[in-house]
């Protein structure tokens, strides 16, 4: 069964892959490399910002084990270093002490046989245990320029790790920095993204405040006219019918004689 899935998968891909080259030709790896980009692209941009953030967090947590067993790794060699110096000490008051007594046992070879500890020694013998001596302090000599260039080696080891330890230890702090400003800066975004969501559209208030005017200023319009069609009505008093009483007033303040005038159109 499961090797059919497979044959049938193989099947699919081939004639996929053949599809794509009957309409591509020598062009489809491109299409097919420059799609796969686009997908991805498209799907890393799709990843919230924040999440980011907390990952790249989590990636600097990460690092802290790996920082504390460079620390320990680090104090380890300096105690090596430490403890090669003392030897390096050591052996050469060794090879001090050991050349100092074959210098002395040479020089008294000159005096003829030497005598250690009751016995005697012949010259022969003597050269023989100076050949030995000078064979050792040789020897011994080479070892020891091996362990002080090995010393040289640790020291020059542990002064590049310390360096690296604090240069590694200093960017993961400005890291942690830097992140920490993008999560401040996202939160503005943010912030800032809330507050549009809120704003008003003043045009829409500038709408209604501009109706309003142009209808006061309907209102004022009309208003003005009606006090100007008052002022020019012409407000005419009309006249009652005359009496004899307004002749008599007139006759008495103007002493006219009525009775022997005759009233004709020339009068009026």
């Amino acid at each position: 069964m499961a090797c059919k899935v497979m044959k049938k998968g193989l099947v699919g891909a081939g004639l996929a892959a053949l599809a794509l080259g009957l309409l591509f030709g020598s062009k489809a790896p491109s299409y097919v490399k420059t799609a796969f980009h686009k997908v991805r692209h498209n799907v890393d941009r799709s990843v919230p910002i924040q999440f980011e953030i907390d990952r790249a967090r989590s990636e600097l947590a990460d690092l802290k084990p790996a920082i504390e067993q460079n620390i320990e790794n680090v104090a380890r060699a300096e105690e090596d270093v430490k403890e090669l110096r003392s030897e390096i000490v050591a052996f050469r008051t060794n090879l001090d002490r050991e050349t100092r007594d074959m210098l002395a046992l040479r020089r008294e070879l000159g005096s003829g046989d030497i005598r250690r500890t009751g016995a005697t020694y012949t010259e022969d013998e003597v050269k023989k245990e100076l050949k030995g001596r000078l064979d050792h302090c040789r020897q011994s000599q080479r070892t020891l320029s091996e362990m002080e260039k090995t010393l040289r080696l640790k020291e020059d080891a542990v002064k590049s790790a310390r360096l690296q330890l604090k240069s590694f230890i200093e960017q993961k702090v400005t890291l942690e920095r830097e992140i920490d400003e993008v999560e401040a800066r996202q939160r503005s975004i943010e912030v800032a993204r809330t507050t549009n969501e809120f704003r008003f559209d003043d045009s829409a208030l500038g709408k209604v405040k501009q109706t309003i005017k142009e209808l006061k200023k309907r209102q004022n319009i009309e208003i003005r006219k009606g006090e100007l069609e008052g002022k020019m009505i012409d407000k005419s008093i009309d006249v009652a019918p005359a009496s004899n009483d307004v002749l008599k007033e007139i006759d008495q303040e103007f002493g006219a004689d009525t009775g022997s005038r005759t009233v004709t159109d020339k009068n009026l």
